[in-house]
């Protein structure tokens, strides 16, 4: 199972324009922090530049998001 096939039943809302890292990246990154015990969007941040290395072996991550972008996409 790949992280694509479970996320296609979810439409991404976001425009065209601000869809810099894909939706399987970011919920792999909410999904993963959050049961790690990172909950907010800065943790969450934090989080995904500790674990960059493993997150890279599930989604492609040219760069990691701010705090700024999970809470956008969260809200």
């Amino acid at each position: 199972m790949n992280i694509s096939s479970c996320t296609a039943h979810i439409t991404d809302s976001r425009q065209t324009k601000n869809q810099k890292y894909s939706l399987e990246s970011l919920m792999l990154i909410i999904f993963s922090s959050v049961i790690s015990g990172y909950d907010t969007p800065n943790s969450m941040a934090e989080f995904a530049k500790i674990k960059q290395t493993w997150l890279q072996k599930y989604v492609t991550l040219n760069s990691i998001p701010c705090a700024e972008t999970l809470r956008f996409f969260i809200a």
